[in-house]
């Protein structure tokens, strides 16, 4: 899941990867409920971008992942944002907002 954004750590467009991520994509939500952190994943990018994503409520198997993308910290406005309890749908999710910042930068 976080392949693509793992090839630029290190390459000045990303600041920094927290992965907490040992969800296993093939199988169902409720049988890796001791996985489901509200801190999963945070990617800092430069320019001031941060992609987050965690499990609300904590180990709550009936909760949901939340993503947000967010710029200069401002966690109250978020300018991209998924909640779901689909695995497949939220590493989709994470693969495309990381393409999408990744690929801003990269023409800017």
């Amino acid at each position: 899941m976080l392949q693509e954004a793992h090839k630029h750590e290190g390459n000045r467009k990303i600041i920094n990867i927290y992965d907490n991520w040992s969800l296993d994509c093939n199988k169902p939500v409720y049988e890796q409920a001791d996985e489901l952190y509200e801190d999963l994943v945070q990617i800092s990018f430069i320019r001031g971008y941060t992609i987050d994503i965690g499990w609300y409520p904590e180990h709550d198997i009936t909760g949901k992942f939340r993503g947000i993308l967010i710029q200069y910290e401002r966690w109250e406005n978020p300018i991209y944002e998924i909640e779901t309890d689909n695995i497949g749908e939220i590493a989709d999710w994470t693969v495309e907002v990381t393409e999408c910042v990744l690929d801003f930068d990269l023409k800017h």
